[in-house]
C-alpha cells in the first residue's frame, strides 16, 4: 500500500472538505495519515481508518518566526518517520511548510492544494500587503519542482499561479472544488410561506456579512417580506472575524436571525428559499454554494473568483458586484417576489452540479493525480 499523508490545519476543516476524499483513497488501496490540530473530531476520523498525528505548533493565523520554524521541524520529523509516498497539503501554511519539510525526503511527491488564495491575496490590509510578496516568493520556490503539483479550484487562480509563479502547465491541476454528495443535498418540494434567505459561512467580514445585513435592512424598508438568516460562527483564528456581540446585536434588532453553527447543513438548506454568499474573500469554489445548487436553490453571489465560476447569470442565480449591498438587495428582491423563478433557477443549478460537481467526479480526478 502506498502511504498518503494529509496536512490540514484544523481537523474540522478536514472533516468538511477532505474526509470523503480520504475514504476514497483508502478504498483505492492507500494507507492514509492526517497531520492536524485535533479538537473533537478524532474519533470520527479514526473510525474511517485514518491514522492521526496531532500537530503542536501549526496555527492558521499566528505569525511567530520561532514557532513557525518549530512547526516546519515537527512536520519534517513526522514525515521522516512515516516515509510517505504522497504528501497532500491543503491551504497556504501547510503547502509551504509541508513542501519545505519534503526537501529532506527523497522521492516524496507533493500535492499542494489551494482552496482559494484567501486573506493574504484578497485583503488590502498592511499585514496582507507585507506578507503577499513573501508568500509569492515562497510558492515560487516550492512549486517549481518536478515532484510537485499545485491544485487550484478556479480559472482565475489557475492563470494567477501560471503567470505569477511561472509554473509549467504540467505542474498545475484545475480541480473545481471538493464536490458534493448529491444524494444528501437534494431538492425538496416544500415551499416556505415566508421566503428564507440564508447566508452560511464563517462569520468574517470578507464573506460579505455586512453587505447582507445592509441588504436586509433595505429590503425591510421597501416592505419586502422575507426572513434573512446567518448560519455559522466567528472564526477566532481569522483577523477579520465578526464578534459574537455584533452578531447578537443584529439578531436582537430583528434585522436578521443568527442561527449559529449548524452541523446538518442539508436540513438547513432544505429550509432555504434562496442562498447567498456576497463574498469578496479569496475563494476557491465555495462549498456552500455547490451544496445549495445541489439542493436546487437559486444562488446570489459576487462577481469574484470562485463565486462567478458557479453562476450562469440569470440561469441558476444572479451575480452582483462585490461590496454592493444595493445590487445584492435588488437581486434578492427579484427572487423573493418570484417563487416560480426560484424553482426554475434552482433546478438549473441542480443540473449544473450533476454534470460538473458530483463528489465522485472530484475524487476520481484527485486519485488519478495521485497515481500519475
Amino acid at each position: 500500500m502506498k502511504r498518503l499523508v494529509f496536512i490540514v490545519t484544523e481537523d474540522w476543516y478536514f472533516c468538511s472538505h477532505r474526509l470523503d476524499l480520504a475514504k476514497e483513497a483508502i478504498r483505492s488501496n492507500f494507507e492514509v495519515f492526517l497531520l492536524s490540530n485535533i479538537s473533537n473530531k478524532r474519533q470520527l476520523i479514526e473510525e474511517k481508518g485514518i491514522k492521526i498525528i496531532p500537530l503542536r505548533f501549526l496555527k492558521r493565523s499566528r505569525i511567530n518566526i520561532f514557532i513557525e520554524l518549530l512547526s516546519v521541524i515537527e512536520i519534517c520529523i513526522i514525515l521522516k518517520k512515516i516515509k510517505p509516498d504522497i504528501l497532500h497539503s491543503v491551504a497556504l501554511k501547510p503547502v509551504i511548510y509541508g513542501s519545505l519539510s519534503s526537501f529532506l525526503i527523497p522521492k516524496l511527491i507533493n500535492i499542494n492544494a489551494l482552496g482559494g488564495l484567501g486573506f493574504i491575496f484578497s485583503s488590502g490590509s498592511i499585514k496582507a500587503r507585507i506578507l503577499r510578496p513573501i508568500i509569492l516568493n515562497s510558492l515560487k520556490i516550492i512549486s517549481n519542482r518536478g515532484r510537485n503539483n499545485l491544485i487550484v479550484q478556479n480559472k482565475d487562480d489557475y492563470f494567477f499561479v501560471l503567470n505569477k509563479l511561472g509554473l509549467k502547465k504540467e505542474n498545475i491541476s484545475l480541480i473545481e472544488g471538493v464536490g458534493v454528495d448529491t444524494y444528501k443535498f437534494r431538492p425538496t418540494k416544500k415551499l416556505n410561506k415566508t421566503p428564507i434567505v440564508i447566508l452560511a459561512s464563517r462569520m468574517i467580514w470578507d464573506k460579505g456579512i455586512s453587505e447582507f445585513v445592509n441588504a436586509a435592512k433595505l429590503l425591510k424598508r421597501r416592505g419586502v417580506i422575507a426572513k434573512f438568516v446567518l448560519v455559522g460562527k466567528p472564526d477566532e483564528e481569522n483577523p477579520r472575524a465578526i464578534s459574537i456581540d455584533q452578531l447578537n446585536i443584529w439578531h436582537d434588532s430583528k434585522i436578521i436571525e443568527w442561527w449559529g453553527y449548524m452541523t446538518d447543513m442539508e436540513k438547513v438548506l432544505q429550509k432555504a428559499s434562496i442562498v447567498t454568499l456576497p463574498s469578496f474573500y479569496g475563494e476557491g469554489i465555495p462549498k456552500i454554494l455547490i451544496e445549495a445548487m445541489s439542493s436546487a436553490k437559486p444562488i446570489v453571489t459576487t462577481n469574484m473568483p470562485g463565486c462567478r465560476d458557479l453562476v450562469i447569470n440569470n440561469l441558476n442565480g444572479f451575480l452582483v458586484e462585490a461590496k454592493d449591498y444595493i445590487g445584492l438587495a435588488n437581486a434578492l428582491e427579484k427572487l423573493i417576489l418570484n417563487p416560480q423563478l426560484c424553482i426554475e433557477m434552482g433546478l438549473n443549478g441542480r443540473n449544473i452540479v450533476l454534470s460538473k460537481y458530483k463528489q465522485e467526479r472530484i475524487w476520481k480526478q484527485t486519485i488519478q493525480l495521485y497515481n500519475k
